[in-house]
């Protein structure tokens, strides 16, 4: 199930990322220390202002990785 950070597209690790995309796109990984699951979205190459916005969806991408992580630790206590 995708949604959307920043009207950016984000998937869970279980969808697999495009095999084949255009040079000018890349997928970036987002990650958080002590988790395995990982979120996932296309990112255009260059331009400053497009620096800012990939950093903002990490950011808020990492935040939602916090709270599965949290609530992954109460269901299991």
């Amino acid at each position: 199930m995708a949604f959307t950070i920043n009207e950016t597209p984000v998937h869970w690790d279980g969808v697999s990322p495009p095999a084949r995309m255009p040079p000018w796109q890349e997928v970036v990984w987002i990650g958080i220390p002590g988790y395995s699951r990982r979120l996932w979205f296309i990112s255009k190459t260059g331009m400053s202002w497009q620096q800012r916005q990939r950093e903002e969806i990490i950011r808020k991408g990492r935040e939602i990785l916090m709270r599965e992580r949290a609530a992954a630790g109460d269901a299991a206590t």
